[in-house]
């Protein structure tokens, strides 16, 4: 309990043997208490707080009052946003599950959010300053501006946490949302599956497999050289089981947690007539499927490009197909069970499904490969 006089305030409190207790300062600085029932200790600590307002100038100094103003401008504006910027990309660098790729990729998000507002101190950038970089570049597509401008109240957000910016700064929230719809994932048919399986070399064989057939990330397959990731070796693919193991050191997902892949039948058969001596220690020793090598591929089977992750794609589409569950895929993909319904579900139909899941070797003694053609895109 407060006792309010003007610009001067006396506390009231209860002792522990049920008695009240005001205490302030006197004109002289002196410690003073006022001690009894509540009633009187409000009314001698009015009295006293009367007197002590007229004894007390209420004037702040001119220069005292300017300083406080000018620290309240700079604490309002907060630092200048590039200084933001490096602390936010170093904190962000700290992030273990984060890949050398992702942190290049934000780093130049960043930067181009920062490049015409060096200098300026965050607290005094603007709701249309901030939505004139979103929509700055006419060619840019709404998910590539829905990322900026997430990326913004990201930094924001940072800011504020920091104390680099008041908590009620809303100049990034107000930025309109931007919406999107999520354009569809390029897959490979099944004859087309078949094809790059025919002219895709030896040793990316089980990178091709792997991915298609199981949907594991390339990232995982053969993580980036800065990564503190283990890559997939053959100890985790369990054939007498059915199962592959995808521990918590080699998942790229957000989770970053232990994922349980089953091996459909046809995947078995591939991998049981891959050589033995092979399939020892990381699955993908060298770094897998290059680019030069999809090219040639592409060319191979007919494609004018080499569809993006379209083996991981083309896994999570068909796999939809057949077992029409998205929790349970999300589970073997690491992806959200929403990120599933959105990008794979009634994408092909049950019969395609059937038929990519049926791409198995044609001889399993001689180890040889399908290599009919498919039609070309």
């Amino acid at each position: 309990m407060r006792l309010n006089y003007g610009n001067l305030s006396i506390p009231i409190r209860q002792l522990p043997d049920g008695r009240w207790r005001a205490s302030f300062n006197d004109s002289t600085g002196k410690r003073r208490h006022i001690t009894g029932a509540l009633e009187t200790v409000k009314a001698k600590a009015e009295i006293a707080v009367v007197k002590l307002s007229a004894t007390r100038s209420l004037e702040v100094p001119e220069d005292e009052l300017e300083a406080f103003r000018l620290w309240r401008a700079k604490k309002q504006s907060g630092p200048p946003i590039e200084d933001v910027a490096a602390e936010f990309l170093a904190s962000q660098a700290l992030r273990e599950r984060r890949t050398e790729r992702t942190r290049n990729e934000q780093r130049r998000l960043v930067e181009r959010i920062i490049r015409d507002l060096v200098g300026v101190r965050m607290g005094e950038i603007t709701t249309a300053q901030l939505e004139a970089i979103v929509h700055g570049n006419q060619a840019h597509a709404a998910r590539t501006r829905h990322h900026i401008r997430a990326q913004i109240v990201q930094v924001w957000r940072f800011a504020k946490d920091r104390g680099h910016l008041p908590l009620d700064n809303a100049a990034a929230e107000r930025v309109p949302k931007i919406s999107f719809v999520a354009g569809q994932r390029e897959i490979l048919s099944p004859a087309e599956m078949r094809a790059v399986i025919g002219a895709v070399a030896d040793h990316y064989l089980p990178f091709v497999l792997l991915s298609a057939f199981a949907g594991i990330r390339h990232q995982e397959l053969r993580p980036d050289s800065r990564s503190h990731k283990r890559p997939v070796g053959w100890q985790d693919i369990r054939l007498d089981e059915r199962i592959i193991i995808i521990e918590a050191d080699s998942a790229k997902s957000k989770r970053g947690r232990r994922r349980i892949i089953p091996i459909p039948a046809n995947l078995a058969s591939w991998l049981e007539s891959l050589d033995a001596a092979s399939r020892i220690g990381a699955v993908c020793p060298h770094r897998p499927f290059t680019e030069r090598e999809s090219r040639r591929v592409a060319a191979a089977v007919g494609l004018d490009h080499w569809p993006h992750n379209c083996l991981r794609h083309s896994y999570g589409s068909y796999r939809m197909a057949v077992c029409r569950d998205a929790a349970r895929v999300s589970e073997e993909m690491g992806n959200s069970a929403q990120d599933v319904r959105q990008h794979y579900d009634a994408v092909v139909s049950e019969v395609a499904g059937a038929e990519f899941w049926s791409i198995a070797p044609v001889d399993l003694k001689n180890h040889n490969r399908e290599t009919s053609a498919p039609k070309s895109r």
